[in-house]
């Protein structure tokens, strides 16, 4: 916390003031176009999330990395405001490449780790709410076939209930009768096919 807010150079000289020479070289590269590509790899860092799958996790999780590759100073966002770094960083997400190429370095660099650090902040909660939705999407998944096998196994369950209730109904009977009760089962189901009930 500040005793007092921080002027917007002063807000670039603190997002800028540990960061050496290699850093800025790294940062400029950001504004280069990725290999085999025609955006640069600040635009694909921007790319919002696609469908929820295991690819496009992958996929945001290489951009998660490209950001830690950065080693960005924790420390750097409470030293400056949440509101006047999420203001540099969305300023800085509406110029063109060009036009950031353009600024002066001091301004340039700030806006860059101003988009980083807020890149990763959104990166890791795209990455969880895409698996979320994917567990999701499975539990649902297992939870309908779930129940297509409960109804189907509750029908066969209800057959066997009755075609028992029937078997127990005829040994009854021939007890009662005095009668041969493995002919009065067979005369319901075929000895082999109660047996087969049974296993």
């Amino acid at each position: 916390m500040f005793d007092r807010p921080l002027g917007t150079n002063q807000i670039y000289t603190v997002l800028t003031k540990s960061h050496t020479g290699a850093q800025g070289q790294q940062l400029d590269e950001l504004l280069e176009l990725k290999p085999d590509s025609r955006i640069s790899h600040l635009t694909w860092l921007k790319q919002p999330p696609n469908a929820p799958n295991a690819k496009h996790i992958l996929e945001h999780i290489d951009r998660l990395k490209l950001v830690k590759s950065f080693a960005l100073d924790d420390e750097l966002q409470r030293q400056v405001h949440q509101n006047r770094l999420l203001k540099i960083a969305r300023e800085g997400e509406q110029m063109t490449v060009q036009h950031l190429r353009d600024l002066e370095p001091v301004r340039r660099y700030a806006t860059l780790v101003a988009i980083l650090i807020e890149s990763q902040s959104t990166l890791i909660d795209e990455i969880v709410d895409m698996h979320d939705r994917i567990i999701g999407t499975l539990f649902n998944r297992g939870k309908h076939n779930h129940a297509e096998k409960f109804q189907s196994s509750g029908r066969s369950i209800k057959e066997k209930v009755r075609l028992y209730g029937r078997i127990g109904r005829a040994l009854l009977e021939a007890k009662s009768n005095g009668t041969n009760p493995f002919e009065a089962l067979e005369a319901i189901i075929p000895w082999e096919d109660f047996t087969k009930s049974i296993e």
